[in-house]
C-alpha cells in the first residue's frame, strides 16, 4: 500500500482536502486508460460493445463535470446510433 500512499482520517480534514490528496494520485492519463474519453465516438462504441459482449444488457454512462447536455447530445447522436446498428460487437 505504501507505493499509493495514504489517507489521513477524514475527522482530520474535511471532504475537499481528500479529494484533493486522492487526485494527486492519479494522473489524467490513468484515467484516459482505464475509461472511454474523449470525442471519438468510437472510443465510447468499443468500451460499451465491450461490456455488451460480455452479457451487460444495461449500461450507465455520465460525465463528470459541466456541460451534461452536450454530452448527452454526444452520446444521443453519435454513439447510440453506432451502438443500434451493431457497432462495437
Amino acid at each position: 500500500m505504501a507505493e499509493y500512499g495514504y489517507f489521513l482520517a477524514s475527522e482530520e480534514f474535511g471532504p475537499h482536502e481528500l479529494v484533493e490528496q486522492a487526485s494527486s494520485l492519479v494522473t489524467e492519463e490513468m484515467v484516459a486508460d482505464s475509461v472511454p474519453c474523449g470525442p471519438d465516438p468510437d472510443v465510447h462504441v468499443a468500451a460499451l460493445g465491450a461490456f455488451a459482449e460480455a452479457g451487460f444488457d444495461r449500461m450507465y454512462v455520465s460525465r463528470i463535470g459541466p456541460d451534461q447536455r452536450d454530452f448527452f447530445d454526444f452520446y444521443r447522436t453519435k454513439v447510440l446510433p453506432q451502438l443500434r446498428n451493431g457497432g462495437g460487437r
